[in-house]
């Protein structure tokens, strides 16, 4: 896996509008997941936070289709605090937890009951990424330059088989997003 490297001004913010149906070719998704699109479907949703621009690569048979969304962000808001709220609170969080008396979680919410795993880095994919496992699927998150890219692969395979698939796939699509 390589690292991907940017020159100093260009690693700022997200500058340009992304389609993600354009980050990843047919001969990629054929590769890793062992067949060609049948479909692409784009999607976007903007909130007060982030913006979203997705693509759904429907492959066949439909269980090894590739959900793509690369995030960014909306108005006034700081990507890398977002990331940082999202992956790196979490630690925190969790070594705060376990002074709290127990049954709070599970009464604040139900979270503690959900099969959760911590995010897990995956070493070499953008500037920092996650693994995040939910038990039966996955999707890897990578921070690069002003953009957060999610993706999950279809697939009956188990996690790390679903792990080294989407980290393939994620490069690829990494390598697209950052092509001047």
């Amino acid at each position: 896996m390589a690292l991907l490297c940017l020159p100093a001004s260009l690693a700022a913010g997200a500058d340009k509008p992304v389609d993600p149906c354009r980050l990843l070719s047919p001969a990629t998704l054929e590769t890793v997941q062992g067949s060609r699109p049948t479909a692409l479907v784009p999607s976007a949703r903007k909130d007060a936070i982030l913006q979203s621009r997705s693509c759904f690569y429907s492959l066949s048979p439909s269980s090894q289709s590739v959900n793509l969304e690369v995030l960014t962000a909306a108005g006034s808001t700081d990507i890398r605090q977002f990331w940082k709220q999202r992956f790196h609170a979490r630690a925190e969080e969790e070594n705060t937890d376990r002074d709290d008396p127990p049954g709070r979680r599970e009464r604040a919410g139900g979270e503690a009951n959900e099969h959760r795993a911590p995010p897990q880095p995956v070493p070499g994919v953008g500037e920092e990424a996650f693994w995040v496992y939910s038990g039966r699927d996955g999707a890897i998150y990578a921070l690069q330059r002003g953009y957060i890219l999610r993706l999950s692969v279809g697939g009956k395979a188990n996690e790390a088989n679903q792990r080294k698939r989407a980290t393939e796939l994620a490069l690829s699509a990494l390598g697209e997003l950052m092509r001047p």
